[in-house]
């Protein structure tokens, strides 16, 4: 079973083709709350599009049948997909869950109607971490067959602080369908998340948010439901220290673009020196930076069709956890393969992500050939199975695997032409992997799907080509 890691963007087209009903369920184990599930639609810039798109308890049903909510309760919910039906305007779909701290006889506290994703291990209620744990199921079929699942996101709530707003996982759209599995807590209810992305604004078409459920909370003696996924392992609850409460400094607010307009807008208003904080998300450039600003992108994507994707030309500029992305380099000319072009001092980066050509940056500078993908097809369950590709890179790098128990070697390699293997063990049978080799250099890192699937009575691979660098013409 293919297991989503956070943050990663997942071509729904590679699981199943885009005529077939999509599926998506979600559940978290939180007995002493009411939750709300919710599949909220935006539009490209990241706004609501209005209430018929806002799919919950009260409106199961989008127009068309585009959304339907089944099997709403307590224990979780399931949302059926057609994104054919979907209109224009809906680029984006957000999977929430909302708790609503109820009163109970054991605890009696109450904290304005609302609980907290780390209450659901408050000693008042009995519970411990490792029941607190949550999955978004994704799968395909038709109308008419059996749902086949393509893979899961697993989070716990141990992760989470004081949030009451959960944003699970996103479908968007960008050139194609896409899955993206987020896992991020938000302070509030799903109003003040829609005000959150709104930026305060009032819009022409507000949506309505009504009162949560009226429910008691479900029993903590009952049976949770069956496992379905590969449980977590939950972090041993903190020691209690006691401490002086001191004053917190408020977190920036995440911005998106206003209605009609752009993240260069976005980039062009703030003051010089300034911080920008996008709200998560992924945004159409190109854009440039001519003054000193840091840019905080909370894994959010920059692409363009066309390079260059991001320019940098001041002084002062720092990017922080980005992706920036050329998605149509083919046949490239000119500066159209360019993710990131920086003109005069280079900017700080930390936890940038790039897909496509860097000039202007002494480690990013040179001719950088890397794999696309790395298939490892069918291999032996329960063997060493070793594979070898190859690469060229124009400065020193570190390889490293986000796929347990499998590693490159040489895992630090110098500028030139390597071949690098990969050996996996152990793979029970059956068992679908799916990750990326990340090469990162002193700035910034590249990524390198990977995926295959174990069998049972396969001999393993020994030493097996992957991928060769192209002949030099």
């Amino acid at each position: 079973m293919r297991q989503f890691l956070r943050g990663e963007r997942h071509k729904l087209a590679d699981f199943a083709p885009l005529h077939r009903v999509w599926q998506v369920e979600l559940s978290l184990d939180a007995p002493q709350f009411v939750i709300d599930y919710c599949c909220l639609g935006l539009d490209i810039d990241g706004h609501p599009v209005g209430d018929e798109y806002l799919i919950f308890y009260n409106r199961p049903d989008a127009p068309y049948g585009a959304i339907s909510l089944d099997n709403a309760s307590n224990n979780g919910a399931l949302f059926t997909l057609d994104l054919g039906n979907l209109p224009a305007s809906v680029r984006r779909l957000v999977f929430t869950a909302t708790l609503h701290r109820v009163e109970s006889e054991a605890a009696m506290i109450n904290v304005q109607g609302n609980g907290a994703l780390a209450d659901i291990f408050a000693s008042a209620f009995g519970l411990t971490p490792d029941i607190g744990e949550g999955y978004l199921s994704l799968g395909a079929g038709t109308r008419e067959t059996e749902i086949i699942e393509a893979g899961f996101f697993a989070f716990s709530g141990a992760d989470f602080g004081r949030e009451t707003t959960l944003v699970i996982g996103e479908i968007g759209w960008k050139d194609e369908w896409r899955f993206i599995g987020v896992g991020k807590g938000l302070a509030g209810d799903l109003s003040a998340f829609l005000r959150h992305l709104d930026g305060g604004s009032v819009r022409a078409q507000p949506v309505t948010i009504p009162p949560a459920r009226v429910l008691s909370p479900a029993t903590p003696t009952l049976a949770p439901p069956a496992p379905r996924r590969t449980p977590l392992a939950a972090p041993s609850p903190p020691a209690v220290v006691p401490t002086v409460a001191k004053p917190v400094a408020a977190a920036p607010i995440a911005q998106s673009p206003p209605p009609g307009g752009t993240l260069q807008d976005l980039i062009d208003a703030a003051a010089p020196n300034s911080t920008l904080t996008l709200m998560r998300g992924e945004y159409q450039g190109p854009f440039s930076i001519s003054k000193p600003l840091t840019l905080r992108g909370q894994n959010s994507a920059l692409w363009a069709r066309q390079g260059p994707v991001v320019t940098v030309e001041s002084r002062g500029v720092a990017l922080h956890d980005l992706e920036i992305e050329v998605t149509i380099p083919q046949n490239a000319s000119g500066e159209s393969d360019i993710a990131l072009k920086i003109v005069g001092e280079a900017p700080q980066l930390h936890d940038v992500r790039v897909r496509g050509r860097i000039t202007g940056l002494l480690d990013g500078e040179g001719e950088w050939i890397l794999p696309p993908a790395l298939d490892l097809g069918r291999f032996a369950a329960r063997a060493e199975n070793g594979w070898k590709f190859e690469l060229r890179v124009p400065t020193a790098v570190q390889l490293s695997s986000s796929v347990e128990g499998l590693s490159p070697s040489p895992d630090h390699v110098e500028a030139g032409q390597h071949q690098i293997m990969l050996t996996l063990r152990d793979v029970v049978p059956d068992a679908i992997i799916a990750g990326q080799i990340e090469v990162r250099s002193a700035s910034l890192s590249r990524t390198i799907p990977v995926s295959g699937s174990a069998a049972k009575d396969l001999d393993a691979a020994r030493a097996m080509p992957l991928w060769r660098l192209p002949a030099a013409s």
